[in-house]
């Protein structure tokens, strides 16, 4: 079963007083894979997931060749355990280069 009513949200984690003014989409109520967003400096981001179902939900980035999908590893937040998918609601933290990225739902 996929994953419904998907909240997904992620946000630029301020390093030696530094932010990113990246205009990132918070998602609300979803059960689809998002449009690809971009993130034009990079940085150190928080991750947070919040689904009524779970099947998956993953951050990916698209790749160099334009046209594939990486799967981005997040560290858990609660656990500290790194993974490719978000199986259940959650929090993570991950250090992104600048590109294209989207959160893909299964």
């Amino acid at each position: 079963m996929a994953a419904t009513a998907v909240y997904a949200r992620i946000a630029n984690i301020p390093n030696g007083g530094k932010s990113q003014s990246d205009a990132v989409p918070g998602y609300s109520n979803i059960s689809a894979t998002t449009a690809a967003f971009t993130l034009t400096g990079g940085g150190f981001y928080g991750i947070t997931i919040k689904a009524s179902t779970y099947g998956t939900v993953a951050l990916q980035m698209l790749g160099p060749d334009d046209t594939t999908w990486l799967a981005v590893p997040v560290q858990n937040g609660a656990t500290g355990a790194i993974a490719t998918t978000f199986a259940a609601d959650g929090y993570g933290t991950v250090s992104l280069p600048p590109g294209q990225y989207r959160f893909a739902i299964a």
